[in-house]
């Protein structure tokens, strides 16, 4: 297990809420509406457990808390115990910033925010064609690709002083989490796993805030304008605004044993945890 699978188990589950974010006072999650605002208030709360909750029905969180508990029992190897507190004390040392900013700068020297914004555009210009997107998304997607690449062409995002600051984030963040060796990362419980994503969560945030991004502030922006249910399904239209440009995305939210959630990815998770549940000792 590596530092990048320690962070990416803390904030995975709050990724998701972005392609589905809105925001109200006490809302309802039995509503397909009320799902995506209950999950948005949560995202600004930086609570990834209540993020998991929303999301999850509680067998679907009991299979994922069941699968960690295996994880973490399993002994790692020299190797990974030795890369993992080295990792961990390196970011959180005092000369972390100082030691890595000449290899930084000199990336930075080969790259401006033209020429970013064009790999970028190239980059999602492939994801465009994916099947799995329809018209509407696609169209959707173009919008949201056009005021990124005009956002990082504007946003200095190579300017080594940023760079510094964010990289002053990431040493914060890295502090905060507490975790020098691979048995305190294996001696936490999956709820306590989730805590620590939401100290994760902060530190994106404040990161991103640097290059003028505020999570917060686009989830304040963001209404529901449109809500078409049929039964266990519906398509939910959210607008918000970020880069500056309002946005707009269609959700296909499905319900499952009483929670709402984004359908592909609803399918995706339980074809996941049938694959674990189906594998050799469950």
């Amino acid at each position: 297990m590596t530092l990048k699978h320690c962070l990416m188990a803390g904030f995975a589950a709050g990724v998701i809420c972005l392609q589905a974010c809105g925001g109200s006072a006490a809302p309802d999650p039995s509503t397909p509406d009320g799902s995506i605002m209950a999950n948005v208030e949560a995202f600004k709360s930086n609570d990834v457990s209540a993020i998991v909750d929303n999301m999850l029905t509680p067998e679907q969180k009991a299979d994922a808390a069941k699968k960690w508990d295996e994880q973490r029992k399993k002994e790692p190897n020299e190797g990974e115990k030795q890369r993992f507190e080295a990792q961990m004390k390196s970011v959180t040392s005092g000369e972390f910033i100082d030691q890595m900013m000449p290899m930084v700068e000199a990336q930075l020297a080969q790259v401006n925010s033209e020429q970013l914004a064009g790999m970028v555009g190239m980059l999602a210009g492939g994801a465009l064609n994916s099947p799995d997107l329809d018209a509407q998304q696609k169209e959707q997607a173009k919008v949201f690709l056009g005021s990124l690449t005009d956002w990082i062409k504007s946003a200095d995002v190579a300017n080594p002083e940023k760079v510094r600051s964010a990289m002053k984030v990431v040493q914060s963040t890295a502090t905060k989490l507490n975790l020098k060796t691979m048995s305190d990362m294996q001696a936490l419980s999956f709820d306590q796993l989730l805590d620590k994503g939401d100290v994760v969560l902060g530190g994106v945030k404040e990161a991103l805030a640097i290059y003028d991004i505020s999570i917060d502030k686009m989830l304040n922006s963001v209404s529901i304008d449109k809500v078409e249910q049929n039964g266990d399904a519906a398509d939910v239209t959210v607008s918000f605004e970020i880069f500056g440009t309002k946005q707009t995305v269609t959700t296909n939210l499905k319900k499952i044993n009483g929670k709402w959630a984004e359908a592909k990815s609803a399918d995706k998770l339980n074809e996941q945890l049938n694959k674990l549940k189906s594998a050799p000792g469950n």
